[in-house]
């Protein structure tokens, strides 16, 4: 159970960015106090667990915008009217994009149970790189 300081000190941690400094600074306690805090199991998991809440609710905000980046860039990369150069950053940033979700998360197999979204998008990026003249 942490203290209405330890508490205190967490949240400034969130609001601090994860500076140590900085937050001690902003509850007004020493640097001493907060990292002999820091090494405390009560406080590493209260910061662990907010941290967690805080990536979760990111990862939900930025995966609600997937599928329309994937559509703007692949409505660029498939429109000849716009210059050559733009289209061929756009397929690039889907072929980068689609590369790194590979190497994090391993290419969707058909039937493999991966993440239904993934495999969406992977689907997507199929059918528009065969499209591309």
């Amino acid at each position: 159970m942490l203290t209405s300081g330890q508490s205190a000190f967490v949240a400034a941690m969130m609001k601090c960015g994860g500076n140590v400094a900085h937050a001690a600074a902003a509850i007004q306690i020493s640097q001493r106090t907060a990292w002999r805090w820091m090494g405390l199991p009560a406080v590493k998991s209260e910061l662990a667990g907010v941290a967690g809440d805080l990536l979760n609710r990111l990862s939900d905000d930025l995966s609600g915008h997937v599928h329309d980046a994937v559509e703007v860039l692949s409505s660029i990369m498939l429109n000849e009217a716009v210059s050559v150069a733009v289209r061929v950053s756009a397929a690039a940033t889907i072929l980068q994009t689609s590369a790194r979700v590979a190497a994090v998360y391993g290419a969707p197999q058909e039937g493999g149970g991966q993440n239904a979204e993934l495999e969406m998008i992977w689907e997507r990026l199929r059918v528009r790189a065969s499209a591309m003249p």
